[in-house]
């Protein structure tokens, strides 16, 4: 026979934590959040002069450009001559000067200068031109006429500031052959502003 009941004994002491379990399935994807508040507008961007439209693309950016031609012929000058270049086909932020025949650089940057020459058909005569920056020779051209005309051109980029002075000039006793057709003439570009 069985004896009686007995009162409900005392809860144990917690047993050692067993080792772990296998990694469960990866649960579906939760519901969507609520919308959030709209942000503050941002600062607008002020990329190489210009702005960041909505878009994405850059407006009002600075845009230099000049081409010019010569019209007429230059034989033998006396002395180490500009070239005052008197067809202007461009000139894009007005840079150029056609009373002085020079560039006067108005924002700093990259810019590609690229100009060309063309002898007389007088067999002998010739032409030694020079890109100028501050009266220093950057690059140059020379050619000689064997009884036709001979053309040439150079060109190079160069990093500018505010106020730099860029022209062609002609060596003494050159001559260059110019009509309205523009064999000769002398461009330049903003690259890139900084």
């Amino acid at each position: 026979m069985a004896g009686m009941k007995g009162t409900k004994g005392e809860p144990g002491k917690p047993g050692k934590t067993g080792a772990p379990g296998e990694y469960g399935q990866t649960g579906g994807q939760g519901r969507t959040g609520f919308k959030g508040d709209k942000g503050e507008p941002g600062k607008p961007c002020s990329c190489a002069g210009g702005v960041l439209s909505a878009h994405g693309r850059l407006t009002d950016a600075p845009f230099v450009a000049f081409s010019a031609a010569l019209a007429n012929r230059i034989v033998n000058v006396l002395e180490n001559t500009i070239v005052k270049y008197n067809i202007l086909h461009t000139n894009e932020g007005r840079a150029y000067d056609m009373a002085t025949g020079k560039f006067t650089t108005p924002i700093p940057g990259y810019y590609m200068f690229t100009y060309s020459g063309m002898t007389t058909s007088v067999k002998g005569s010739a032409y030694w031109s020079r890109l100028v920056l501050h009266g220093e020779p950057v690059i140059s051209l020379y050619d000689k006429s064997v009884g036709e005309h001979l053309s040439s051109s150079n060109s190079v980029i160069l990093l500018l500031k505010p106020g730099d002075e860029v022209w062609v000039e002609l060596d003494a006793r050159s001559s260059m052959w110019g009509d309205y057709t523009g064999y000769v003439t002398f461009s330049g570009y903003l690259i890139h502003h900084v």
